[in-house]
């Protein structure tokens, strides 16, 4: 098993001016494999895009079957993951079965994700007993959705996947922009940052953002 942790000391903007008082808690990244995460901050867990896995492919990376068992047993660092956030259905970002094994042993985490991530995990019969820990977020054009998890603030707006235009046009894709300890955090999933006046729309540039995960 390797995992690899980054732990950002510092914001978007200068601290020196802050007072100890509303200084923004440190963050503590865990990279997991492609473009999955878990997020430490304030005491609070984020898991994004990680929970997948079991296979083999040179296309992307894939966490190591250990990762992927102290991920599902939700065992540290997975234990007491508060959210569980998926951007979209594809197998390199969301397998549905181990997303319920981590929920069976991580009794408070909740999910945020795409309809479509849903539909996969309603054929596994334990999801009757976790659906109302998993919260699909709407998905309006040019518009955000806005909720509170555990002390998290979660901001997902629909874009597209890349390559949109082909084999991904059906595909449901969210951003999410959280608010945790005083940090803002993006993440982009599978989208592209190439539509400025999008961004713009949905209020970016406004406020800083501290730690973005960009796919490049």
């Amino acid at each position: 098993m390797r995992l690899c942790r980054i732990v950002v000391l510092m914001a978007a903007v200068s601290l020196a001016a802050c007072t100890t008082a509303n200084r923004p808690a440190p963050l503590t990244v865990t990279y997991i494999a492609n473009t999955g995460f878990l997020i430490e901050c304030a005491d609070r867990k984020i898991l994004i895009d990680a929970l997948f896995g079991g296979f083999a492919e040179d296309w992307c990376f894939v966490p190591s079957d250990s990762v992927v068992e102290l991920m599902t047993a939700a065992k540290p660092p997975f234990d007491h993951i508060d959210l569980i956030a998926v951007t979209h259905a594809h197998t390199d970002h969301f397998n549905p079965r181990l997303v319920i094994d981590h929920l069976m042993h991580n009794r408070r985490g909740i999910v945020v994700c795409p309809a479509q991530t849903v539909r996969k995990m309603e054929i596994d019969p334990r999801y009757a007993d976790l659906k109302g820990r998993i919260h699909i977020m709407p998905m309006p054009t040019d518009s955000i959705s806005e909720l509170t998890i555990a002390g998290i603030g979660v901001k997902a707006f629909r874009t597209p996947h890349l390559h949109a235009a082909d084999a991904h046009r059906d595909i449901e894709h969210l951003e999410y922009l959280f608010n945790v300890g005083g940090r803002m955090i993006f993440h982009t999933g599978d989208s592209g940052l190439n539509d400025v006046r999008r961004y713009e729309g949905y209020g970016f540039g406004k406020k800083p953002i501290d730690l973005a995960f960009v796919s490049w």
